[in-house]
């Protein structure tokens, strides 16, 4: 999978799960911390939705993608796009795109966006697939008859 591919990928589906990937890791699991994590539940974030199903494993979580390309079985181009995936997972976990003590509002779809932007620009890729996103998130008000 190209830089391109794996950006246009993780954008469409953040924008698609509305929310990031925080709370407990089962709902066994509600005590102590909860936080990002790469799926909890059925939500993935930006670096879990390119973890396959079957290689997905609950040791993964808490680990760097660096561990991840190291330690376990993932997709071959995890290692050559370390850097874009931390900027990636960094863009999902920061507090100015959602409401940490409320995740569940979703995304604050400005500054989510403009990370994103950012993102690009960082790896030259070509936005495009973030504007549509964002175009989608746009309510056009209609007239009352």
């Amino acid at each position: 999978m190209l830089a391109q591919e794996v950006y246009d990928t993780v954008v469409q589906h953040l924008f698609a799960q509305g929310k990031p990937a925080y709370g407990y890791y089962s709902e066994e699991e509600t005590v102590g911390d909860s936080g990002c994590g790469y799926r909890i539940g059925e939500l993935k974030c930006a670096v879990g939705c390119l973890i396959p199903d079957n290689v997905y494993r609950r040791d993964m979580e808490n680990q760097s993608v660096k561990n991840l390309v190291d330690h376990w079985v993932v997709p071959p181009y995890f290692e050559y796009h370390i850097p874009l995936l931390n900027k990636l997972q960094t863009v999902h976990d920061s507090s100015r795109n959602w409401e940490h003590d409320n995740p569940e509002k979703g995304w604050n779809y400005a500054n989510l966006a403009e990370d994103l932007l950012e993102a690009a620009y960082l790896f030259n890729l070509i936005p495009n697939i973030l504007t549509r996103e964002l175009i989608t998130q746009i309510r056009i008000p209609t007239k009352e008859a």
